[in-house]
């Protein structure tokens, strides 16, 4: 998630490239004067997504190491408070369509932010808004490193894991800054889920 600059253009921007990195997004922060209504706690930021193929990871013994480095540099770059990687599994359906299945999961639930996410994820930057709430909960962490004055990186495992293989391994983050979940997850339907936000959003 990146912050929002004065002037910002309203508008979204797509695109499609060469493995390893496939698709690409950016969707730039929201007009809250256009919403009848607003969550009870957020703050407007803009979203840059990009979809990387998980063949290089396997094909390439050193990919990993540079995807990291892509990760913070561009977290840090673009100014970011918060970046996050995620595994999302595929399957193909009966009919040749692709089809998600099991991890098909998103941290993002909405225009807005409202809090650090409540579900695992395989790799995360937490940038000058975050760096100083979290410092003291991950100093101790074998997955975290500390980037003085820029902020915190996450990694759990060198290779990307799915959300199965987070369970348990996740760090435990202050829950005031995390968005709270409101409607269980029914199985094979992860999308289902709802949120509150965040009790701590900070200034961004």
């Amino acid at each position: 998630m990146l912050e929002p600059q004065p002037g910002a253009l309203q508008c979204g921007v797509g695109w499609y490239g060469e493995s390893p990195v496939q698709i690409g997004s950016f969707r730039p922060a929201e007009d809250e004067s256009v919403y009848k209504s607003l969550p009870a706690r957020f703050r407007p930021s803009h979203l840059l997504t990009l979809q990387i193929d998980l063949v290089a990871f396997e094909n390439e013994a050193d990919f990993s190491a540079k995807f990291e480095e892509l990760f913070r540099q561009t977290a840090i770059e673009v100014n970011s408070f918060f970046a996050s990687a995620i595994v999302i599994r595929s399957g193909i359906a009966a009919n040749g369509l692709p089809q998600y299945i099991v991890d098909d999961y998103s941290l993002s639930v909405g225009p807005w932010w409202e809090g650090l996410p409540s579900l695992p994820y395989w790799l995360g930057w937490y940038g000058s808004s975050y760096y100083p709430l979290l410092k003291e909960a991950l100093t101790l962490s074998p997955f975290a490193k500390e980037f003085p004055d820029q902020g915190i990186l996450l990694k759990l495992e060198d290779f990307p894991q799915t959300l199965n293989q987070l369970t348990g391994k996740f760090p435990e983050l202050p829950k005031e800054l995390l968005l709270t979940e409101t409607t269980v997850q029914t199985p094979g339907a992860i999308r289902s889920r709802t949120y509150e936000p965040a009790l701590i959003i900070p200034d961004l």
